[in-house]
């Protein structure tokens, strides 16, 4: 499951300070991806399940500095830092639907190789599927020889995490799908096994489900409401040099801060009612908070009244975030 390490991150990802906050850090289990520095190093995250997440924020925080924001979801909770980010759960769950909480990761839990507490390799498997599937509704192709590996080792064992995490129909679905060699198939009858689950831990847990259900859809409208990262305004000639090696001027999709940001030109709609109304509609739709950061360029120096009568909080480009980033390529 590994990638090629990308030199930008594997220099400034902080080594030191991530092994003192895993040290100190209690009651906790990697998700998946159990080579965690490696994999910020990757570009990719850290998923960590902690049995007191305000504990593990707390000290989080003291040990790396406050993050660049925090998105908190109702399954998630995520740190952002300018390397990488790092994503603390509580329980492992699908749209209010919780699979198993942190004393069943704890108690099914070992050390790995790197030394760090790892979920057995059939759940954490298991979580691999569930995850892109579910979540998804893809079967990461990366995932696909661990995941084969792991059946294939004890197909008893990881049909019985399949039983327990998603009930005896999407089990038996996905079980046959894997014995054929076919699981890139299940993508094809996501709608049944959505409803499967859905529908079997309704059955046994009706009350939870319904309270997990509505705080995942308070939490979803609220991260779309309230857009974690303020937009960026900027002069043209103020970081036209920085964008000059970024194809497309688009970061990478796979960066940790910055996983799609869109630009506009503002010159584009003069200076009038044209460009107010563009911003007012742009301010209110909800890929601004899945985005996380809209970098506006312009060449006018007008803009920037505009900017402070549309936008509510406005960071200078050469202090920003996504400046700084730039800078790097």
């Amino acid at each position: 499951m590994s990638e090629p390490s990308n030199s930008i991150y594997r220099d400034i990802v902080p080594k030191t300070k991530l092994l003192s906050f895993f040290a100190q850090l209690k009651n906790w289990v990697v998700l998946r991806n159990g080579d965690l520095i490696g994999n910020l190093e990757r570009g990719g995250d850290c998923d960590i399940l902690v049995a007191d997440k305000n504990e593990a924020e707390l000290l989080l925080i003291r040990v790396l500095g406050v993050p660049l924001y925090i998105a908190r979801r109702s399954y998630v909770t995520g740190y952002y830092y300018d390397w990488g980010y790092i994503d603390l759960f509580e329980d492992y769950q699908w749209r209010g639907v919780r699979f198993f909480d942190s004393n069943f990761a704890l108690s099914n839990s070992t050390i790995n190789k790197h030394g760090f507490p790892v979920l057995s390799e059939a759940i954490e498997s298991c979580v691999m599927l569930l995850t892109s599937l579910l979540w998804g509704g893809f079967v990461k192709s990366r995932y696909v020889k661990y995941i084969y590996k792991s059946f294939w080792r004890d197909k008893n064992t990881y049909l019985k995490y399949l039983q327990l995490f998603t009930g005896p129909k999407a089990s038996s679905l996905l079980y046959n799908l894997l014995d054929s060699g076919q699981i890139e198939q299940s993508v094809n009858h996501l709608k049944q096994i959505r409803f499967y689950v859905l529908a079997y831990h309704l059955s046994i847990h009706p009350k939870r489900c319904w309270v997990g259900y509505v705080n995942f859809v308070r939490c979803e409208v609220l991260i779309r409401i309230i857009n974690p990262i303020a937009p960026v305004v900027a002069l043209k000639t103020d970081i036209t040099s920085s964008l000059s090696a970024v194809p497309s001027a688009t970061v990478p999709r796979n960066h940790a801060l910055f996983p799609n940001v869109r630009i506009f030109d503002l010159s584009d709609f003069g200076f009038g009612i044209k460009l107010r109304i563009f911003l007012s509609i742009l301010r209110s739709l909800s890929f601004l908070a899945r985005s996380g950061f809209i970098v506006f360029l312009t060449s006018d120096r007008k803009h920037t009244k505009v900017r402070r009568i549309l936008f509510w909080q406005i960071q200078s480009v050469q202090n920003s975030a996504v400046y700084q980033h730039f800078c790097k390529y």
